[in-house]
C-alpha cells in the first residue's frame, strides 16, 4: 500500500479524519468484498461480478492498495473476454493481496495518521 493516494484524498476532501475512516472502512470490509467477488465468479453471474470487481478495484486505487487494484483489473480482463476458469483463478490471486492487505491494514492506517499530522493544516474551503 503506498500513502500518496491516501494524502491526496485527504487533501481532496479538506479533511484528513474524512479520509482516515474511508481507508478504515475499506479494510473493514475487504473480507466481505472479496467474497462477493469469489461468490459471483462461481455463480458466473457476469454483472454483479464486474460490479463488485470495479467498486474494489476505484476503491483499492483510492486507498493506494496498487497491488490489489492490479489483481481487480487482471480478474476483470479475464471476466470480460468470458473466460472465467482465469477469472477464478486470477481472483484466488486477488484473495491472497486482499489478506495481505487486511494484515497491513493497521500500520497502514498508522503510517497515514502519522503523515498527515506532518503535513500542513488544510484552508478551510
Amino acid at each position: 500500500m503506498q500513502l500518496a493516494p491516501m494524502l491526496a484524498l485527504a487533501d481532496d476532501l479538506g479533511c484528513p479524519a474524512s479520509a482516515l475512516n474511508f481507508l478504515a472502512d475499506y479494510l473493514m470490509m475487504l473480507p466481505a468484498r472479496i467474497a462477493r467477488i469469489v461468490r459471483h465468479l462461481d455463480e458466473q453471474d457476469y454483472e454483479r461480478a464486474l460490479d463488485a470487481l470495479i467498486s474494489l478495484k476505484v476503491t483499492s486505487a483510492m486507498t493506494g492498495a496498487l497491488e490489489t487494484e492490479a489483481g481487480c483489473r487482471a480478474v476483470e480482463t479475464f471476466l470480460r473476454n468470458n473466460r472465467w476458469d482465469e477469472a477464478r483463478t486470477a481472483a484466488s490471486a486477488l484473495h491472497r493481496l486482499v489478506n495481505a492487505d487486511i494484515v497491513r491494514g493497521p500500520q497502514m492506517l498508522t503510517d497515514v495518521r502519522a503523515e498527515l499530522r506532518r503535513q500542513p493544516p488544510m484552508p478551510p474551503r
